[in-house]
């Protein structure tokens, strides 16, 4: 998660991660990071080596956002350079301005 809060945080968003607690694994249960700039906000679901599943892919569609919002999943290899993501899915978006 720290590649991708970098990744964000260098295109110019504030980023709040998600503190990972016995209870609580992310935000609403789908979210691991909330990323804010003045352009719109980006709920992103951090993956290594992996995607979610089907299940969640239905719970992360159902979710609702306003128009400036992105549902982004973010996935990293294991050893991968840079903080870019090897793969970037965006679910749904009105929002066109995305870097």
């Amino acid at each position: 998660m720290c590649k991708a809060r970098k990744y964000y945080e260098s295109r110019g968003y504030r980023v709040e991660a998600v503190v990972t607690t016995q209870w609580k694994k992310d935000f609403w249960g789908l979210w691991d990071l909330i990323c804010i700039s003045s352009r719109g906000t980006v709920l992103s679901q951090v993956k290594c080596n992996g995607l979610p599943t089907k299940e969640w892919y239905y719970r992360a569609e159902v979710f609702e956002v306003p128009d400036n919002c992105v549902k982004v999943v973010d996935v990293y290899k294991d050893y991968q350079r840079g903080n870019a993501p090897s793969r970037r899915i965006i679910l749904q978006t009105k929002y066109t301005d995305l870097d």
